[in-house]
């Protein structure tokens, strides 16, 4: 896990150095749930309220006319069957939000280390962002990802998930909240 430490180190060397970046740049934070695992659970031994929670805080630049540009440092932990799920990760996207009043559309993709299984492996996530303004600070998101896992197929050699060999792109689907920490009008 002692990469693990080293891409924290590196994810709060980026949020100072950005924070530094612009005066007109926004922050924000946001906390997702994964909607399958919270309402009914899946055949792979997680019950229904299965803890997969993704912590994320965006730092945007400057509006252009279709949108700004993002980068994030993002956290995700799964309490599941076979074991803690850990995954560490930085990415950037673009959000376009003048396409539709009081909605956003942010497509990006991260790397990131994920930890399990007391080893660690490289992933990469490609994601899709919806939210929906409900105040001027508030965002209802919902979030779809493909997550490369490679620790599924680790996992085939320790016998503790019925997955095949190979099926290490994974779909999940988050609901949650973005607040904006700072806003610049």
């Amino acid at each position: 896990m002692e990469r693990c430490k080293c891409i924290k180190y590196l994810i709060v060397i980026l949020v100072v150095s950005l924070t530094q970046y612009s005066s007109n740049s926004q922050i924000t934070i946001s906390a997702y749930q994964d909607l399958r695992l919270a309402v009914s659970g899946d055949d792979h031994g997680n019950d229904f309220g299965t803890l997969d929670l993704v912590l994320r805080s965006e730092w945007q630049a400057r509006q252009t006319k279709l949108g700004y540009v993002f980068v994030y440092p993002q956290w995700e932990y799964a309490d599941l069957a076979g074991g803690s799920y850990n995954r560490y990760a930085g990415g950037a996207g673009f959000t376009f939000n003048t396409w539709a009043e009081k909605i956003d559309f942010s497509p990006s993709v991260n790397w990131g280390m994920l930890g399990r299984f007391e080893r660690t492996f490289f992933t990469w996530e490609f994601v899709g962002d919806l939210s929906f303004r409900i105040s001027d600070r508030f965002r209802f998101s919902t979030m779809g990802s493909f997550t490369q896992r490679t620790d599924l197929d680790y996992s085939q050699y320790l016998n503790e998930a019925p997955f095949k060999k190979g099926s290490t792109w994974i779909f999940n689907f988050y609901f949650g909240l973005k607040y904006y920490l700072i806003k610049r009008h």
